[in-house]
């Protein structure tokens, strides 16, 4: 299960980069978008978490791999720029496209994208549920006990509080100019 999750993440970012089967730069495409790829290491890390906590069935080997996770997180915090809860549930095929993002205990479904400095968190103990196929633009945030439906585009810096339903794209407010105080310049 967790490497079937692992190769099908590592799928979504070979594929979205234009790497096609029989290419002579297939190793060159394997070391940028993989290797490189600081968010794909932030969200390796999470699946091997979230397989020690919930999945492994051997006590033994669950605290062992436990303990390994948790040593690891300031380092791929540092490194990555990013967290993303092992309590979270992330189906598979998840791009995360750049690191500095954080991912709390919510569930998120399959082929989910995620671009910069992304938040996904609870508000007053109550997590949000993302459906499949949603889309999330940089600096974007979903937060609260909230249901984002399928095929679902986020737009950049939008804050989500409210549902929303399946096919939607939802955006936030075109900024406005407001005029100084009087007298605020003196």
């Amino acid at each position: 299960m967790l490497l079937q999750l692992i190769l099908s993440d590592a799928r979504e970012y070979v594929w979205k980069s234009g790497f096609r089967k029989y290419s002579p730069r297939w190793f060159a495409y394997f070391l940028r978008n993989i290797w490189f790829h600081r968010a794909y290491w932030a969200l390796l890390h999470y699946r091997f978490g979230h397989w020690a906590f919930y999945q492994c069935r051997t006590p033994v080997i669950k605290q062992i791999f436990a303990v390994v996770y948790v040593i690891g997180i300031p380092a791929v915090q540092a490194w990555t720029g990013s967290e993303i809860s092992y309590h979270a549930k992330i189906g598979k095929g998840c791009l995360l496209v750049h690191s500095g993002l954080v991912i709390g205990t919510c569930s998120i479904g399959d082929n989910f994208v995620g671009h910069a400095g992304i938040l996904v968190g609870q508000n007053g103990g109550e997590y949000p549920t993302i459906g499949s196929n949603v889309q999330m633009g940089a600096h974007s945030i979903v937060i609260g006990p909230i249901k984002v439906g399928n095929d679902v585009k986020i737009g950049a810096g939008t804050t989500v509080v409210k549902d929303v339903e399946d096919g939607h794209t939802i955006v936030s407010q075109a900024p406005r100019i407001l005029p100084p105080k009087r007298g605020a310049s003196e």
